[in-house]
């Protein structure tokens, strides 16, 4: 899925979602769409360096297929999100990637066989749950 996403928390009465990378357009719409649900207010800010500008052709494609505006903000308004995403980025990179989960056939195979008493006597045409 590519690199690592970080949401923190900023001091606002919204649900927000604050991005330190910029994904695919799929994987925007799909982090941000939780912002601002049932309801309430919600913002998504996402913050680019300068070696990222030329992710700007996304945001317009995203601004064109919804009713999501952009808005570029002044450096200075953005000064306490840039400190803060100092501190979480490199927390987020050392984090180790969550396990990818075994498939479904090694789950059951890993599950020990039923046990049966040969002294009860079954019908086979009778099916009943494990």
């Amino acid at each position: 899925l590519g690199s690592a996403q970080v949401n923190f928390d900023l001091p606002t009465e919204r649900d927000n979602r604050t991005n330190t990378d910029f994904p695919s357009r799929k994987q925007y719409l799909h982090r941000n769409g939780r912002a601002g649900r049932y309801g309430r207010n919600g913002i998504a800010i996402t913050l680019l360096d300068m070696s990222e500008r030329d992710s700007e052709h996304i945001f317009k494609r995203i601004e064109e297929g919804t009713a999501l505006p952009s808005v570029e903000l002044p450096r200075n308004d953005i000064r306490p999100l840039r400190e803060r995403m100092k501190q979480v980025k490199p927390m987020c990179r050392a984090s180790p990637p969550a396990p990818t989960p075994p498939p479904a056939a090694a789950v059951l195979a890993a599950e020990p066989a039923v046990k049966t008493d040969p002294a009860v006597k079954t019908d086979p045409a009778v099916k009943t749950d494990p």
